[in-house]
């Protein structure tokens, strides 16, 4: 073929030549036309004086075929008498390439094990929590470092794309934790790092946390986060929240972990608000632990008529305009909507009239 002065290539096994079908009539002569590409495009044609050797090549691929279906049958044969034993090792070999996985992730993110506790105690007689996370770094966001890191534009991945670490500290007796701030602020970000780790625990993988790692053994993380709203269903982005909400109450028990993100929105804000503080008051019931994200001060007031509730507020630096992603735990905070909008470049005069808007509404109250 190589005669000819083009390059072989192979159709259905066998050594031919690919052209153009307008090439076809220079080949018609000493070539066998076997076929055609799948688009049409080009046509395979097989040198007569090839004809022999291509038959005699593919009754050699016909033998070793055979012949290796025979030594598979063979090797079948003699461990068809330890078929148990190899099934046994089969698993055992399974659970160690899962144990080293989770202790290679666990390396990779400078990860600690964590310590399980019995829910509605500490880790001992004197431990003072029932959550501690000493700089958590959230697991999802690090991963997300980590591709970019090793993606063909790693070279612009630096410091400032790390994960921002987070303390989360939650004594024992607290039942619910309410976190306010602003948007952008990192509230959501936060319950769903201790959602993951969460379940992280459960599947023995180490925590990206510093120091003594402790967290309660969940049940089960229940969770209502994002906007779900459904056409199709005729749900609102209201509706959709509260029958998640319902849906949660009716399956968490006294051991699970139950996250609640911007509890009240979507309707009126008084209503929005009455309501969120009383959902959390069920589920210091119902639930071991809750974390629920609001914008309502109200709700965070719960903490002055039940001890079981704490708050908590992700910071904003107002002299930069940008939230600096760390939670302040036992503080509440402000939605800070008016700064944000101004870092977002809205227009002063809806900036001025909104903070005299905002201004006779905190006097009247």
């Amino acid at each position: 073929v190589r005669g000819k002065g083009e390059n072989p290539t192979t159709h259905r096994g066998r050594v031919c030549l690919e052209i153009y079908p307008s090439e076809l009539p220079k080949y018609e002569k000493s070539f066998l036309l076997i076929g055609s590409a799948e688009q049409g495009g080009t046509l395979f044609v097989e040198p007569a004086s090839a004809i022999g050797l291509n038959n005699k090549l593919m009754e050699l691929r016909g033998q070793e075929a055979a012949e290796v279906e025979t030594i598979c049958w063979r090797l079948t044969e003699e461990c068809s008498g330890s078929l148990t034993e190899l099934e046994e090792l089969f698993d055992v070999l399974i659970e160690l390439d899962v144990v080293v996985a989770r202790s290679r992730y666990t390396l990779s993110v400078d990860g600690n094990w964590p310590q399980l506790v019995d829910p509605g105690s500490g880790a001992a007689a004197n431990e003072r929590f029932s959550v501690r996370l000493k700089q958590l770094r959230n697991p999802l966001l690090l991963w997300e470092q980590r591709k970019a890191q090793m993606s063909s534009q790693a070279h612009l991945v630096g410091e400032g794309n790390a994960p921002v670490p987070v303390d989360i500290f939650v004594e024992r007796g607290v039942s619910a934790i309410v976190i306010t701030g602003p948007n952008t602020g990192g509230k959501t970000a936060c319950m769903k790092a201790l959602g993951v780790v969460s379940l992280m625990s459960r599947a023995g993988l180490g925590i990206p946390a510093s120091g003594s790692v402790i967290l309660p053994s969940f049940d089960n993380v229940y969770a209502d986060i994002g906007d779900e709203q459904s056409l199709s269903n005729n749900l609102s982005t209201f509706s959709s929240h509260v029958s998640n909400i319902q849906r949660i109450s009716e399956h968490c028990t006294s051991r699970s972990l139950v996250l609640l993100d911007e509890l009240g929105t979507g309707t009126d804000p008084t209503e929005g608000s009455a309501l969120g503080t009383a959902i959390v008051r069920s589920f210091l019931d119902r639930a071991l632990l809750t974390i629920a994200t609001t914008h309502f001060a109200h709700v965070g007031s719960l903490k002055y008529l039940d001890r079981r509730v704490e708050n908590a507020a992700v910071d904003f630096d107002r002299e930069t305009l940008r939230p600096t992603y760390q939670v302040v735990w036992g503080a509440s905070g402000r939605s800070n909507a008016l700064h944000i909008a101004r870092a977002l470049g809205l227009q002063d005069a809806i900036l001025e009239q909104a903070e005299e808007i905002s201004g006779r509404a905190e006097e009247e109250a």
